[in-house]
């Protein structure tokens, strides 16, 4: 019983240490067109990413996105269909 909790304490262990350390190995702003591209597949919409993307983990896991704007669909009078400032 106590090897079962040992090996659940450092299993426990490992994944926190894991999900703390993901933001240094991982740069969320590699993936912005990818965002972008798979955001128009799936509306017909451009979503421009202006500012950086950042990834938290503690205390919650979290992205700060910089400013962004959707664009909006033909036929409507607006160029943009929503823009945040920050989010």
């Amino acid at each position: 019983m106590r090897t079962f909790i040992k090996i659940a304490v450092i299993i426990i262990v490992l994944i926190v240490v894991g999900l703390i350390s993901l933001p240094f190995f991982i740069d969320p702003n590699d993936y912005k067109d990818e965002i972008s591209t798979q955001v128009e597949k799936a509306t017909g919409r451009n979503l421009t990413l202006q500012g950086d993307i950042k990834l938290s983990v503690f205390p919650w896991i979290a992205l700060e996105l910089g400013p962004l704007s959707l664009s909006n669909a033909e036929g409507f009078k607006a160029d943009s269909f929503a823009k945040v400032k920050a989010a």
